[in-house]
């Protein structure tokens, strides 16, 4: 019997912290009781038990909870776990990428508002070029993270396209309705272009990585220097770099076994 409270306490914590998800809105002890259907003082032990451990945290005046700072570590952690389990999942494919077009190929994962690249596979050509792993890439120029982001939730798009969109290069997109438009038709395609955006004389082309509700959260990108990278939509490395985040894609489908690497963008 004892086992069964303490299973049933356990659900009652839980759905208390995610009822502060997705916008971590302070609630009091009262509002929380009334939106799960608990009963107050239940409720209020729960609260200032998650409060002690640091999942919530109270506001000392208002005496209302947010999410607190234990929920953030787990949260560095997922992260953390989840560039390995890409970059675990996502090498062999890269690298027989790499091996079958002879250019630089890398993962990029989405973070903040662009990307961060997180594996870099070097091409043995002559002027070859490739991602430096750690770099970051603004969702309005790179590759990987304009593939991302034509997979991405319109109030996604929407949010970003709302900022000053700064240039790299003179080639950089700056204006909203052209990167607006851009996206669609990397939507259409399936991939998108980097031409010069970034660094005048490389180019890049991105696919992007999606997961069982079809929105992407990485990308992998091949880097080259422009004259060498086609962008038409038939040529054999386009499908190729297609058909290589098609692979990595089915490793994050939701039929996949729970204990696979998820994410969230």
């Amino acid at each position: 019997m004892a086992r069964s409270k303490g299973a049933s306490a356990i659900e009652k914590a839980l759905q208390i912290l995610l009822s502060f998800a997705p916008h971590n809105r302070e609630m009091g002890t009262t509002e929380v009781s009334d939106l799960l259907g608990l009963h107050k003082a239940t409720t209020s032990r729960i609260l200032l038990t998650l409060a002690e451990h640091g999942f919530l945290q109270q506001d000392p005046t208002t005496k209302r909870f947010s999410l607190g700072p234990s929920i953030h570590a787990l949260g560095l952690a997922l992260t953390r776990s989840l560039d390995t389990g890409l970059v675990q999942i996502g090498k062999p494919y890269v690298d027989a990428l790499r091996d079958e077009i002879d250019e630089a190929v890398g993962l990029e994962r989405w973070s903040g508002s662009g990307t961060v690249w997180v594996y870099s596979a070097e091409s043995s050509r002559p002027q070859g070029v490739t991602g430096q792993v750690g770099s970051r890439m603004p969702f309005n120029a790179g590759a990987g993270a304009k593939a991302i982001l034509a997979f991405s939730p319109a109030s996604v798009q929407e949010k970003l396209l709302q900022r000053k969109l700064a240039p790299l290069t003179p080639a950089t997109i700056t204006d909203p309705a052209h990167l607006r438009q851009q996206l669609q038709v990397t939507r259409e395609r399936g991939f998108s272009v980097d031409d010069d955006e970034v660094e005048i004389g490389i180019g890049a082309l991105g696919a992007p990585i999606l997961d069982c509700d079809g929105q992407a959260f990485a990308a992998v990108v091949i880097v080259a220097p422009t004259q060498r990278l086609p962008a038409s939509p038939e040529s054999p490395t386009v499908d190729a770099l297609k058909r290589t985040a098609a692979a990595i894609t089915a490793h994050f489908a939701c039929a996949s076994d729970p204990g696979d690497p998820d994410h969230q963008l």
